[in-house]
């Protein structure tokens, strides 16, 4: 992925998907090295990978979790609510 300064390419498309699908999905820049994501409440990943900017070419290997377990997939969704924003702040 190309790098642009602080950001990399990953979360301009990730931005446009939020664009297009506001009821469907949501990206926020919480400024923490955390690595989740929600489907729905169907599941949830959590891992090492770094989603917006590995490439995976240099065979680096990466752990991750897949669940499916209602409580801990609410936990999550409830902390990211909880998350201060950092994508509009005005010094980024």
């Amino acid at each position: 992925m190309k790098y642009l300064g602080w950001k990399y390419l990953g979360i301009y498309q990730l931005q446009r998907l939020e664009k297009l699908f506001p009821d469907l999905f949501e990206l926020k820049l919480i400024g923490t090295h955390e690595k989740y994501l929600v489907c729905d409440n169907l599941f949830a990943f959590t891992g090492s990978h770094n989603i917006l900017t590995s490439k995976g070419l240099y065979g680096d290997h990466e752990i991750g979790l897949r669940i499916t377990e209602s409580s801990i997939i609410n936990e999550l969704i409830d902390h990211f609510d909880e998350c201060f924003s950092w994508e509009n702040h005005k010094w980024i």
